[in-house]
Parts: C-alpha cells; structure tokens; sequence
C-alpha cells in the first residue's frame, strides 16, 4: 500500500480462487457462510450456476489435496472414510 496511491479494496468474501473453488473464509461458519454469501448475491441463474460450480470445485480440490496427503504420509483409509 506505500506505493499504491489508490488500493482495491475487495471484500475477501467476493474473491474466488483462481482455480475456480471458493477460496478461504475466516467467518464462524467458513467457506458454508462464503458460498451463502456468492449465491445471496447471484441474481441470475447463470450467476447461481457459477457460485454452485465454484463450490463443487472447492470440495474437489479439498478431496484432492487430502489424497496427496494421505500417499505423501502412507496412511491407508480406515473403512468408512
């Protein structure tokens, strides 16, 4: 901001990640609250699809990264999980 005479200000909970999930929520209800937040404000249905796809995404990502957890540590899956 030193160099910046004139920031963008974007509230965090507007910001999709450049992958197309949702991206980090600091609120009580998290990334819940975030996509509550993206669909209230989609006033067209292509805008709701966009919000619904940026949550799907999301989950994939977050399955995906657990995945390479699970291999990079060697921790089979309990049954059920």
């Amino acid at each position: 901001m030193a160099t910046n005479r004139i920031p963008l200000v974007i509230p965090c909970h507007r910001v999709v990640a450049s992958a197309g999930a949702l991206g980090g929520f600091s609120s009580p209800q998290g990334i819940d609250m975030k996509r509550r937040l993206l669909e209230l404000y989609a006033t067209t249905e292509n805008e709701q699809q966009v919000a619904r796809q940026a949550a799907q995404r999301t989950l994939e990502l977050a399955e995906e990264i657990q995945e390479m957890a699970r291999l990079k540590t060697g921790i089979s899956r309990a049954p059920g999980c």
